[in-house]
This record gives structure tokens, sequence and C-alpha cells, in this order.
């Protein structure tokens, strides 16, 4: 069978970061020298040597806004995505490493919102409506459908109108949506805030209207247990909760068992407790800061291992 070959409209688009450790932007770098490297050298280098020369590319940096939004938020962060940079592959050496491209700066960048693309490489296809609206917002300039996207069932609840738009369906598929692992965030790149970004705390009516599979006494029990440790706070654990309930998406199954911890500096004594609520295991502990350096790096490798909690 003779396989046809994709045209320059079926092939994927390169969505690329350029954040090394999340801070060190080498954008202006890859500009100048008409490059994008791959920060990584044993991740990512499949996608990087299936890049062709004529494949567009862009850079893109995500980041949470809460505030001056071109929408109603409702109060409510919200996931979004600068595009910094826009070109074309030009070569490719296929080492996994690096490719050569003819890049247009994008000054100011343009903020895309709603999907995330937090991996360091990702190929957007053609061919869903949500992947056809980002390439063009990105390559085409044209704007972005807010009102679509507010109302796609993703996001509908937080962001959406009071009945949904005709001809707006889910598609669960595409290839833009975040992912819970390998995340780029940078931080740098968070768009004017004049406020910091907080979120709301949750009480333990918010936790049972949420679902939780405890009666609220065992529930009252557990948290008071915590409460009752002088370096811990209430407060805290329905913000680490919070934040939990906060990351999770359906197009990501990892994020409903997502795990926290909250690690707090002390003196003289040492905390480690866990619970795990609607799924998600929380640890609270402290690192004594009065012990030698050779002791609190254990106490620091200590965390990595699973709590006995959640063993039992």
């Amino acid at each position: 069978m003779t396989s046809v070959p994709e045209t320059t409209k079926q092939r994927p688009c390169w969505f690329v970061g350029a954040s090394y450790g999340g801070t060190d932007d080498q954008t202006a770098r890859f500009l100048r020298e008409g490059i994008w490297e791959n920060g990584y050298d044993d991740e990512y280098l499949d996608q990087v040597k299936s890049m062709r020369p004529g494949d567009r590319i862009t850079i893109k940096a995500v980041y949470v806004q809460k505030h001056n939004l071109p929408f109603s938020n409702r109060g409510q962060s919200v996931g979004a995505m600068y595009i910094k940079a826009v070109g074309r592959i030009t070569e490719n050496p296929g080492d996994g490493l690096e490719v050569k491209v003819k890049w247009t700066p994008v000054n100011p960048p343009r903020s895309w919102y709603f999907s995330q693309l937090r991996k360091t490489v990702h190929g957007v296809r053609p061919g869903s409506w949500k992947a056809d609206e980002l390439i063009s917002f990105t390559f085409e300039n044209k704007a972005q459908d807010i009102d679509c996207f507010r109302n796609d069932p993703m996001w509908r609840d937080k962001f959406g109108d009071d009945r949904k738009p005709d001809g707006i369906q889910p598609d669960p598929d595409t290839p833009d949506e975040p992912d819970a692992v390998d995340s780029e965030t940078l931080e740098s790149d968070v768009a004017p805030d004049p406020e910091p970004l907080t979120l709301q705390p949750y009480s333990i009516d918010n936790i049972m209207a949420d679902g939780c599979f405890l009666e609220r006494a065992r529930l009252e029990d557990i948290l008071e247990s915590q409460y009752r440790k002088e370096s811990l706070r209430i407060g805290y654990i329905y913000q680490v909760y919070a934040d939990l309930r906060s990351q999770e998406s359906d197009g990501d199954p990892l994020s409903a068992n997502a795990s926290g911890l909250l690690l707090h500096p002390s003196v003289g004594e040492m905390v480690d407790e866990a619970v795990v609520i609607q799924g998600h295991a929380i640890r609270f502990a402290t690192v004594d800061l009065a012990v030698p350096a050779r002791a609190i790096r254990s106490q620091l490798l200590a965390m990595a291992s699973p709590h006995p909690f959640y063993m039992e």
C-alpha cells in the first residue's frame, strides 16, 4: 500500500517551551540564533526528531490569571498561555535536541485562555474545533472565540452562559488539553495582576458538599487532630485540599488522585501526619531546622517515601 504524503495543513503544529528549569528563559537566544533547543537529553527526543522542515512552531508559556481578563471569570482563576514567537522549521539534524527555525517574535505576547499546553513539546494536529481555533489564533493572528470556550462542557460550569450555544459539543480527545505531569509554568511570565493569586479556602461544609465519603463527625475528628498540632493550622488543610480540587480535569484522569504535601519549618519538634480526602492523599510535615544539615537532608528525603498511613 502506498502512503499518501501529509500536506502542510495536515502536519502537526509544534508548541514548545523555552524555559530551562522554569526560570531560565531562552526565548531571546532562540530568536537571535534561529534555533529551538530541547532542554532535555532524555525526553521528547522522538517528538523533536519527527519535526520536519516547513512545520509551524511557536514558543509558548503557560500561566494563571485572575484579574483584567477580557471576559467575566466570576472571581475564579483561569488557565492561560502566552504565544511569544512563531516560525517555521527550516532544518532538523535528527538528533532530537535541536531544530533550525526562522522566527518571528510576537511582541507583545498574545494571550490564549482556558486550554493550556503544559509539556515542553506538544504537537497539535488540526481536525478538532479546539485545535483548529488554537492553530488559527497562533499562526493566522485570528481572535480566539472566547464565548465558545467559555461554554464548552469543560469550562461551562465556571465561566459559561446559562445555556450552551448551538453547535458546541464535547471534544475529549483533542490534543490540546492539560497534562498533569511534566508541566512548565513560567512564574516570571504571569500576566500583571494587581492582587495576589489566591484560592478560596474550603470549609467542612464545602468538603461535604463535594461528596466526601467520610461522615461529618469523622472528618471533623481528623481535621481537629491536625488543628491541635501547633505547627499546623486548619486553614492550611483546607487550602491544600482546595488547591488539589482546583487542578482536577475531566481530560486528565491522574488529577483525580493527585496528592499534596504541606511542609513547614520548625525548631525542636517534628510533625508528620496524613489523611486521604476524596481520593486525594494530603500529608502535613515539618522540617526541624535545629538539627545538623545532614539530618535536615534526611528529613527532606523521607518526604519522598509514602507515609505509613497510605500503606495501612
